[in-house]
């Protein structure tokens, strides 16, 4: 009895990991549809804001606008992982251990350069504020690259612009990086 019981699990498994498998998909695309939505409206607010110049809420806002870029950084590799096991599923061959691995994977938190996911920009723009991290510029009157920080305040569109670009030169090869806690 118990060998024919098992035989069975083993035979309605691999569909049941099909369904499974097609429900995390779904739950994925449903999840990036409302993290969208979310920025969509954080950035319509952020825009409002700046208007009343209202620097505490735009602060908070900003705070928001970082966990969405960790949100979707972590959406993104959800997906991937989704994608990774299609091919085990579909051959019937998937382990406990990937599965655990899994799981193991999906509760690492990544740490994210905000100043450079879309949907932080985004934010930046519509409210109005050039991001932080992305604020040191290269003195060019000291000969030994001091470097110099300039505040969002009274800096002009033209060092704004070269901070940002030479931020963004400097981190082009950085990679996402998973931390378990």
């Amino acid at each position: 009895m118990d060998a024919e019981l098992e035989a069975n699990i083993q035979q309605a498994l691999p569909s049941a990991l099909k369904m499974a498998l097609y429900a995390a998909n779904k739950q994925y695309h449903e999840l990036l549809k409302y993290t969208i939505e979310g920025v969509d409206s954080l950035c319509n607010n952020a825009a409002f804001l700046k208007d009343l110049e209202d620097q505490e809420h735009l602060q908070q806002l900003d705070e928001t606008a970082k966990d969405f870029a960790v949100l979707e950084t972590q959406l993104r590799r959800y997906k991937a992982q989704l994608k990774s096991l299609e091919p085990l599923v579909e051959s019937g061959r998937l382990e406990q251990s990937k599965i655990d691995k899994l799981l193991k994977s999906a509760l690492a938190k990544p740490r994210v350069n905000a100043s450079k996911h879309d949907f932080y920009k985004k934010f930046c723009d519509r409210a109005g504020v050039v991001p932080v991290v992305s604020w040191f510029v290269f003195c060019g009157v000291v000969a030994d690259a001091n470097v110099m920080h300039v505040s969002s305040h009274h800096a002009s569109e033209q060092q704004r612009s070269q901070a940002v670009a030479a931020a963004d030169q400097d981190e082009e090869d950085d990679e996402e990086e998973y931390v378990v806690e």
